[in-house]
């Protein structure tokens, strides 16, 4: 998958709900229940209303895109590079942007998708 790809597919899923852990599959309440037991307070109470949807967190995005199911954690540790948020301007399309916990896809002009609702100014990442 080429960098434009990976944008593409992720402007793509802007709006599918968020839950962390998910990967870009649908939430059973079965699913839902053992997310809660294993992630505790950051699957919250209201996610129950998302049973039946599909749904992802940051590196679902890019796990659901790459049929990779990697954590943010684990792809910023098979990167074949990392390079500092300031040099962002030379980054691809498509490249990953990451701090502990989150990452997001790097989509051109200093802006990056994550969390398949928000494009944000990839400095706030860092």
């Amino acid at each position: 998958m080429t960098g434009e790809e990976l944008v593409a597919f992720a402007k793509s899923k802007l709006g599918v709900p968020y839950v962390y852990g998910m990967k870009g599959k649908v939430m059973t309440e079965a699913l839902y229940n053992r997310l809660k037991q294993t992630y505790g307070d950051l699957i919250w109470d209201s996610d129950k209303q998302k049973i039946g949807k599909v749904c992802c967190d940051c590196s679902g995005l890019i796990s659901w895109a790459t049929g990779i199911a990697r954590s943010s954690q684990n792809y910023h540790d098979t990167a074949l590079a990392i390079e500092p948020i300031s040099t962002i301007s030379n980054a691809p399309i498509g490249a990953a942007v990451w701090r502990k916990g989150h990452i997001g896809i790097y989509i051109g002009n200093g802006e990056y998708v994550a969390e398949m609702a928000v494009l944000m100014d990839a400095e706030s990442i860092s």
